[in-house]
């Protein structure tokens, strides 16, 4: 028997050399199928921003919040679906995250009304972080 499991969602990595512009916002927006969970995870700075922000939640896409060394590790909320990734601070997919630091963004998920799902992936695993992290996640939640 043959069986379709449908995606939850899909992502979108942008390449950390895409800087931001309007232009091309509206052309990522324009070139995505509306009827899928989307989200877009941007790698260079210039993307956090309020208008990048705006124009997400008018399209029901989700920002992919990310911890990373060389981006804001901000909680951005832009839809029902919020998605979190954890790829290693200081050192970039080595290293562990304190757990008072995921309590911290637990709770902001918690609080922000109108979230319907969360995904959390932790992508330092390079170590025993993201099995250690995850355990501690899903034990709080």
């Amino acid at each position: 028997m043959i069986s379709c499991v449908r995606a939850s969602c899909i992502l979108y990595q942008l390449p950390p050399s895409l800087v931001y512009s309007a232009e091309k916002l509206d052309s990522i927006i324009a070139s995505i199928d509306p009827s899928f969970n989307n989200v877009l995870e941007f790698r260079h700075i210039s993307w956090w921003n309020k208008e990048v922000y705006k124009q997400l939640e008018k399209h029901g896409i989700t920002f992919c919040c990310v911890s990373h060394p060389k981006l804001p590790d901000d909680v951005i909320f832009t839809s029902p679906l919020f998605y979190f990734r954890f790829h290693g601070v200081p050192k970039l997919f080595y290293s562990a995250y304190e757990n008072a630091y995921l309590d911290t963004i637990i709770k902001k998920i918690k609080k922000q009304k109108g979230i319907e799902k969360a995904y959390i992936y932790f992508n330092n695993t390079a170590g025993p972080g993201a099995i250690e992290n995850a355990g501690y996640v899903k034990s709080i939640i």
